[in-house]
């Protein structure tokens, strides 16, 4: 099952002095970071042989300086991520701008940043304080949604002491967002998409925490019923055939998914569907074993009624609760039968084929 998730999202542009670290290429730092949780004397001398004391020192202080350990020679997580990519940060302290995507599912999340050059400075008019929902997290690695871009840390917004802050907000023209759920595992992903003048961004997937979105497909779907992980419905004649899967394509449109934002349109597809009554569930095995009897096209006896109407409610939701077939001369009476079909269980019933 899949709920396709389609909505909007706000889009900002946030300039401000900031501690920001570009990700590059360091496999000679990955070695050290991988050598132990611990870097000292014998994990260099492991990494690197043949350092001398003060080399040693040298390569601590410049790890630390990296942040990549803590004091103690710690791995920190910018380490720990170091180790496992190869990748090690490089701190630029300057002027940025950010382009940031807010939107209650994932709260806000940078998708690019840009360095301020001297043109910039006119940006700087109306400071103002950093807005609530942008808040730094100095140990995640941020991967730049546009295409060529690479990836980066924001360690702080340093601000005079006593102060917060000042950057200058711009909101700019909202961004697609697309989030993908299975309701039944949890497991989700989803993506901004959008364009900022000439430059068109996709952002790598994210993720929402599963406890997040148990029942939210329930806030879409009142008839689905959690226990049973299923749409309670009336037989909707989506099987004329006499053949159903009891799986539906559902279109739900406009929904409010409480703390996860508001979402223009929501499709699901492969849902499970199933009767929500014995009244339902006897209307739902009736209709398709009418229809297994016009497609097979031959005379229907008393015998041949029971099994069609036995082989349609066989492992389909309908087997604990459609009970036994209804007498085929009352359904003659009432159905909705073709022509045809009417005839071939009719024909038998008039010759008494057993």
């Amino acid at each position: 099952m899949k709920v396709s998730f389609t909505g909007m999202v706000e889009l900002w542009s946030l300039t401000v002095f900031a501690e920001l670290a570009v990700w590059e290429k360091r496999p000679e730092l990955q070695r050290l970071c991988a050598s132990g949780a611990t870097i000292g004397d014998v994990e260099i001398d492991r990494a690197l042989p043949g350092l001398s004391d003060t080399g040693r020192r040298n390569i601590l202080r410049h790890l630390e300086q990296t942040r990549l350990v803590d004091a103690a020679g710690v791995l920190t997580s910018l380490g720990r991520a170091c180790a496992k990519s190869g990748d090690a940060p490089a701190w630029e302290l300057g002027v940025y701008n950010f382009l940031i995507a807010t939107h209650p599912l994932f709260g806000h999340h940078v998708l690019d940043f840009e360095r301020s050059g001297e043109d910039a400075r006119p940006a700087f008019d109306g400071l103002a304080s950093v807005p609530s929902w942008f808040v730094v997290e100095p140990d995640r690695i941020w991967t730049s949604a546009v295409q060529g871009g690479g990836r980066f840390s924001i360690q702080s917004l340093p601000a005079p002491r006593g102060e917060d802050p000042r950057c200058v907000a711009k909101s700019l023209a909202p961004a697609a967002l697309r989030w993908e759920l299975d309701p039944l595992s949890g497991n989700n992903t989803w993506r901004v998409e959008g364009t900022v003048g000439d430059t068109t961004f996709t952002s790598p997937p994210g993720t929402v925490a599963t406890d997040r979105v148990a029942g939210v497909y329930a806030r879409c779907e009142r008839r689905w019923d959690e226990r049973q992980q299923r749409v309670l419905m009336a037989y909707d004649g989506g099987a004329a055939r006499g053949d159903d899967r009891f799986i539906r394509r559902l279109r739900h449109g406009r929904v409010d998914a409480g703390d996860l934002g508001s979402f223009d349109d929501v499709v699901a597809d492969a849902v499970p569907v199933g009767p929500a009554t014995a009244a339902q569930a006897r209307e739902w095995a009736l209709a398709l074993t009418l229809a297994r009897t016009g497609e097979a096209d031959a005379y229907c006896s008393r015998a041949a009624w029971e099994r069609h109407w036995t082989t349609t409610i066989a492992g389909t939701p309908l087997e604990t609760t459609a009970g036994v077939p209804p007498d085929p001369a009352a359904v003659l009476a009432a159905s909705g039968l073709t022509a045809r079909g009417r005839w071939l269980l009719a024909a038998a019933l008039d010759l008494g084929a057993p």
